[in-house]
């Protein structure tokens, strides 16, 4: 009977943690598409940087290639979660579908590079589209 007691007392706190989740799972939503939308952000500038490097032969080849395996692994990973969300709202739909094509744009770049780097081709036309998928990326996170 003492066990059921405590169990009892500590309902209310437990009750009041879940509606706290459950409140907060719309800004959840937004947050966790504008971290994905700054990941891939971030995957994209050290493409472009390894790119640079690698341009002015101040990069390997192995090195660079290493830089965007990263980056498709990082823009993968948040492309996933983005893809595992539930919005609540038409507008966080939206937002949602916005950013999981920048994404996706960014992906295409950066897989699009790393062949181009693998098949020894050339490399002078994928710097201006990985700062478009930046761009769009920065756009999409609002």
């Amino acid at each position: 009977m003492r066990v059921q007691s405590v169990c009892v007392r500590k309902m209310p706190g437990v009750a009041t943690v879940l509606a706290a989740m459950l409140l907060t799972g719309c800004a959840a939503v937004g947050d966790t598409l504008h971290d994905a939308a700054d990941a891939g952000v971030a995957a994209v500038a050290s493409s472009s940087l390894a790119l640079e490097l690698h341009a002015d032969g101040r990069a390997l080849t192995p090195l660079t290639d290493t830089v965007l395996a990263d980056a498709i692994t990082e823009l993968t990973d948040a492309s996933t979660t983005v893809v595992e969300l539930t919005p609540a709202t038409a507008s966080e739909e939206q937002q949602r579908d916005d950013v999981e094509h920048a994404l996706r744009t960014a992906l295409d770049a950066v897989t699009g590079a790393r062949a181009a780097l693998a098949r020894g081709g050339a490399m002078a036309d994928w710097p201006a589209e990985l700062d478009a998928a930046r761009a769009q990326l920065e756009e999409a996170a609002g």
